[in-house]
């Protein structure tokens, strides 16, 4: 999304994927895309450090990733099983 706000990526490179901040409907074809890995949703099925490596063009700044590993959407240490329990 920030990658195309920024004109870093086009459609004619994304098999006609648009994926803009606030259009649910883009997001959800790009998810079905990933699901099934169709096209470019086969590069970001591969994550997020792998999707900027094949944009280029300085988008590995807006890469959300530590070790090639996304942010989840959610407080991990709030899970036992999924954070630290260490104080």
């Amino acid at each position: 999304m920030e990658c195309f706000d920024r004109e870093l990526i086009f459609p004619s490179q994304t098999d006609g994927l648009e994926v803009r901040f606030g259009d649910p409907e883009s997001s959800m074809a790009a998810l079905e895309m990933i699901a099934y890995r169709r096209g470019f949703g086969d590069v970001l099925a591969e994550g997020v450090k792998t999707v900027a490596n094949h944009i280029g063009q300085g988008s590995e700044r807006f890469a959300m990733q530590v070790k090639g590993m996304g942010f989840p959407a959610y407080e991990p240490e709030a899970l036992s099983a999924q954070g630290s329990l260490t104080p």
